[in-house]
């Protein structure tokens, strides 16, 4: 074997950085570098001194820095000491590779200290690509060859082909070749939520999931968990505490000789109702995910989540994505791409300690669908909708549904041209102060019943821009404002409504109303529709048209009203 065929040697800590020496060794091999890459196990204080040819002979000397890789160094027989010193000795072109969470100690031996004013690069799995064109471009010495690859070097010296282990062994570690199976979970109330690939172990019993880049520790009783079935995913678990019932609690691990990528995240953490820690190690990959949705479905236990990996590029659903998870206190989006997301329906639906949420980077130029997207999320005080595009929603019905510290809320940029439904759109948003609404487009809405209900914080609703041509139900839509003090609907155009039960229910400040253009002709329930609105002291409904009405039951039930030539003629049933 000619030794000078190596350009590159990868200097790494065996039992944590294994997996990503192996992928750096691929992936430079691929493109022709001549890279030596140690197979042997080395016995402790028997450094092979084979090695220091290996390292003299090559131009540049990566350096994978894991956590915790210069700690044995201080052992003077340290492999990863030794190689560092020989490196530094033939200066070498030493790059170190900075992996997540790697901080050089304090202190280092005199012989390798000079390696901490090394320029290097961060490598992130999410980002592999970009850092291997940096790795190139920037910091190799060696050129790649037009000929002879350095996989050419390990080829058998006879003229039979290599053993087809070979090629799985490269396939297992290989960037993109650990898919993992997309999830079959049911939400039929009846049916058992199972663990991924597990037809026994509910997801109630699991506390924790972790990520892990090798398989190297892998238990007998591991089971596939590959989109494949090859055994290139594995998971298993391991006892833990006991969840909040007092039951056994497991810690689940998937693991790979690599990084671990999905095609689909649905469902993925759904109903795993006690877990309180997901570990993604920068082990798993979103980049071809595209479908989100119920990924993080009732995790309720889950007070932290650290998503700032997460490549969304090619999601188009992110509908209940979040629900119930009612631990969580923040959740960082801020690296979000949803250029593609299509449907956010209940996206953070039940979210109940949520204090605030910046959704300043989203683009949501494609979505439809915003229904129930911040629904029971009690505790939101703050919200940054300010990028936000709604040309092409067509359901607001529910959206800040039971915000109920919600004190106020900028949606001056919102287009609602295409929205056809406003139903509950502010329901029960008792802290809510003050809302611009004069910029909505409302021509194609048909539902606003419940709309404003309880927002009993609300002194003024300027409407007036309201077109309200398709309307048909405006049930309860102002019920429960009990701080309004007038209102002007003399732009309505109530033509096709049918419904005004408990329309200005429990308005108890309410003094004028302006309903002087209502046409009722097609309304047939009008009960509770003025109950208790006891501040109003008179009201024309001279141009009401009751023919058609057929509930009636307490619609003048207000201390104090005079009714104007009302001339009211409907029975009430």
């Amino acid at each position: 074997m000619d030794n000078k065929r190596y350009d590159i040697f990868i200097s790494y800590r065996r039992e944590s950085s294994e997996a990503t020496a192996k992928l750096l060794y691929d992936k430079l091999t691929e493109l022709k570098y001549h890279v030596f890459y140690d197979w042997e196990t080395l016995g402790a204080g028997n450094f092979n001194t084979a090695l220091y040819t290996e390292i003299e002979n090559c131009k540049d000397f990566l350096l994978i820095l894991s956590p915790n890789t210069l700690d044995r160094c201080w052992n003077e027989n340290d492999w990863v000491r030794l190689e560092i010193e020989y490196a530094l000795k033939n200066n070498l072109n030493i790059i170190p590779i900075f992996l997540k969470d790697f901080l050089f100690p304090e202190e280092l031996p005199d012989s390798i200290e000079n390696i901490r004013y090394k320029n290097g690069s961060t490598l992130t799995y999410e980002y592999f690509n970009a850092f291997l064109d940096k790795l190139r471009t920037r910091f190799l010495i060696s050129k790649p060859s037009t000929k002879e690859t350095a996989a050419d070097i390990h080829k058998p010296e006879s003229d039979s082909p290599a053993p087809a282990v070979h090629n799985e062994t490269a396939k297992s570690v290989e960037f993109f070749e650990n898919p993992l199976m997309e999830d079959k979970i049911s939400f039929k109330n009846e049916s058992k939520k199972l663990v991924l690939g597990n037809q026994e172990l509910e997801r109630s019993s699991v506390v924790s999931i972790t990520f892990l880049n090798s398989l190297k520790n892998k238990p007998k009783n591991a089971w596939d968990v590959s989109a494949g079935k090859n055994g290139f995913v594995m998971a298993w678990t391991v006892p833990g505490k006991s969840t909040r019932q007092g039951t056994q609690g497991y810690e689940l691990y998937i693991a790979s000789n690599g990084v671990i990528t999905a095609s689909s995240c649905h469902a993925l953490f759904a109903c795993y109702d006690n877990l309180e820690k997901i570990n993604f190690n920068n082990c798993f990959l979103t980049d071809r995910a595209e479908n989100m949705d119920f990924m993080f479905y009732r995790c309720q236990s889950l007070r932290s989540i650290d998503l700032t990996g997460f490549d969304t590029s090619k999601v188009t659903s992110m509908y209940y994505m979040f629900v119930d998870c009612s631990s969580l206190k923040s959740i960082d989006v801020s690296n979000f791409n949803t250029e593609k997301v299509i449907n956010m329906e209940n996206m953070f639906g039940g979210c109940s300690n949520l204090e605030s949420l910046d959704l300043s980077c989203f683009d949501t130029s494609k979505v439809t669908n915003m229904r129930y997207m911040f629904n029971i999320c009690t505790c939101l005080k703050e919200i940054n909708l300010s990028s936000f595009d709604t040309s092409k929603v067509t359901d607001m019905s529910c959206m800040f549904s039971n915000c109920n510290s919600l004190r106020s809320l900028n949606l001056s940029n919102f287009n609602t041209s295409l929205v056809t439904d406003m139903s509950y759109m502010f329901f029960k948003c008792q802290s809510l102060r003050s809302i611009d609404l004069s910029g909505f487009d409302t021509s194609k809405v048909t539902s606003m019943y419940y709309m404003f209900v309880d927002c009993s914080s609300l002194k003024s609703i300027d409407v007036s821009n309201f077109n309200t041509e398709k309307v048909i139900n405006m049930e309860n839509m102002f019920g429960g404002c009990s701080n309004l003090e007038s209102l002007d609907l003399s732009c309505f155009d109530t033509s096709k409504v049918t419904d005004m039960s408990c329309m200005f229910s429990n308005c108890n400040s309410l003094r004028s109303l302006n309903l002087s253009n209502f046409n009722t002709s097609l309304v047939t329930d009008m009960s509770y529709m003025f109950f208790k609105c006891q501040s109003l002291r008179s009201i024309d409904l001279s141009g009401f048209d009751t023919s058609k009405v057929v509930k009636m039951e307490y619609i003048l039930y207000c201390a104090g009203i005079n009714f104007c030539d009302s001339g009211l003629s409907a029975v009430n049933t």
